[in-house]
């Protein structure tokens, strides 16, 4: 996995920050849709922990995943914020990536 903090950066779109791995990822149990709500909650076991090293700045992040075996890619973006005073504000909306995720198999209710 390598994590890179979106920005410009001269026009290269991202700075590499880190290199994790490889590592041995393994099946994960199905999960189970609740049937009211239809909330799907999954339990899945952690593969990897990635400690936020203190000198990273607040921004947005993405780690990208590629398969050893056959190359294939899939991308984690997560946020890292501060409590620094700023001049500008930049709103990330997480929870629209996630309501527009196809994840599994285009389940709707």
């Amino acid at each position: 996995m390598d994590i890179y903090r979106i920005g410009w950066y001269q026009g290269l779109g991202g700075r590499l920050m880190q290199h994790v791995g490889p590592n041995n990822g393994s099946p994960q149990p199905a999960c189970p849709i609740n049937a009211s709500t239809g909330l799907r909650e999954c339990q899945w076991a952690p593969t990897v922990k990635l400690p936020i090293p203190k000198d990273w700045l607040g921004g947005v992040y993405l780690g990208k995943l590629t398969a050893e075996r056959d190359g294939l890619q899939s991308y984690v973006i997560f946020i890292i914020r501060d409590d620094r005073a700023c001049d500008f504000l930049f709103q990330c909306s997480d929870s629209t990536w996630a309501a527009y995720n196809r994840w599994p198999s285009q389940w709707a209710l």
